[in-house]
């Protein structure tokens, strides 16, 4: 019974997965002063869990009432806060969980042993295998930046104005992870 239960140890600690890196989830949002783009404002940063880059630029034109050609990643509009005018800069980013295994291992010694013929050749379906994991592990973030007309960086500022585009980013948030 101990032999069986050492070997069952064994099992399982040979086929776990250690982590190694663990994406951050955001729950609701964070702010952020994290400089992006040359741009140092403070940002709205969300997970983004929506239907790709097509649905995130329909809902952020409705959203914020701009014209057919725009932007998303640098846009004015006057929808936030009363008729005042805003910039709203945008980016994207993403992160990966990443884990080692000690098939892993054994899968990268295996490999380099074969021969460049063997690799082109179980190139694509490694690269397909690959991929999959990789959009298995990914997680999406959208970080939205706010300027007023002055330049000052709203979502620093202590104000009712700056809670007022609070409020209209959770809108947002809610209607792209939907």
């Amino acid at each position: 019974m101990k032999k069986f239960l050492i070997i069952i140890s064994g099992f399982l600690i040979l086929s776990s997965c250690i982590s190694i890196h663990k994406a951050e989830r955001i729950e609701n949002y964070k702010l952020s002063t994290k400089k992006i783009n040359q741009v140092d404002l403070t940002s709205y940063v969300i997970q983004y869990s929506g239907n790709g880059m097509r649905h995130f630029e329909n809902m952020y034109q409705r959203f914020f009432d701009v014209e057919d050609h725009f932007s998303i990643y640098e846009l004015e509009t006057t929808s936030l806060f009363g008729s005042e005018k805003f910039k709203v800069f945008s980016h994207f980013d993403q992160d990966y969980d990443k884990s080692l295994s000690i098939f892993d291992v054994i899968d990268s010694a295996q490999e380099s042993k074969k021969t460049q013929q063997e690799k082109d050749r179980d190139k694509p379906y490694k690269d397909r295998r690959e991929e999959q994991d990789r959009k298995n592990n990914k997680v999406e973030y959208v970080y939205i930046q706010i300027m007023g007309e002055d330049g000052q960086d709203i979502l620093a500022e202590k104000s009712m104005r700056k809670d007022a585009i609070l409020q209209k980013l959770h809108q947002l948030r809610k209607q792209l992870n939907r």
